[in-house]
């Protein structure tokens, strides 16, 4: 009787044991897979907000540099067109913003994805600050600092030119480092 007993006994620490372990592994599997989940999520959220990102960002900023382009010809030239043309880019840049409001606050829940899904060394947490905290370009009125609508076209295109630039420093690059160190472990997953 006392072998049975123990036979039992014995069978049934093993049984307990081995469905502890099997739960142990199974909660090990599963916590793999949810954070194999979530770094793919966090890294195709980050890589598919750049062109949404920036291209908010630039229409808004262009709107605003014809704003004041139009309206410093208006005076410039004495054109009521010209005038209704700032007008005009002038909603076009207010009706943008609140699609740039909504890009940034993705990016700001894109990064948060990042830092708790990866391991993130301090140079690519400083380039997400570094674009989460990014201000815009300012574009001020030139009403009558120009003499001549050659130099008013010169601004528009030297400020064209810097609009592009700012973006590619402020955002585009630092995005690119950012994808680019990611993507090993991201390949891999």
């Amino acid at each position: 009787m006392s072998d049975a007993i123990a036979t039992t006994l014995i069978t049934g620490v093993f049984a307990l044991g081995g469905v502890y372990l099997g739960t142990l592994l199974n909660s090990l599997n599963e916590s793999k897979k949810s954070t194999r989940e979530i770094k793919i999520r966090a890294f195709t959220k980050l890589a598919s907000l750049k062109l949404p990102l920036i291209q908010s960002i630039q229409t808004t900023i262009e709107a605003k540099l014809l704003c004041e382009y139009y309206e410093a010809r208006a005076y410039m030239l004495n054109s009521s067109t010209d005038l209704e043309e700032a007008k005009a880019q002038n909603n076009r840049m207010l009706t943008l913003i609140p699609e740039v409001t909504k890009q940034r606050s993705e990016f700001a829940v894109a990064v948060a994805e990042i830092k708790i899904a990866f391991d993130v060394p301090k140079e690519i947490n400083k380039l997400l600050m570094d674009i989460y905290k990014a201000k815009s370009l300012e574009i001020n009125s030139v009403v009558n600092i120009f003499n001549t609508e050659d130099e008013l076209n010169q601004w528009k295109e030297h400020t064209f030119k810097q609009i592009v630039n700012h973006l590619k420093d402020k955002y585009s690059n630092k995005i690119e480092r950012i994808i680019e160190h990611f993507y090993p472990e991201f390949e891999i997953l």
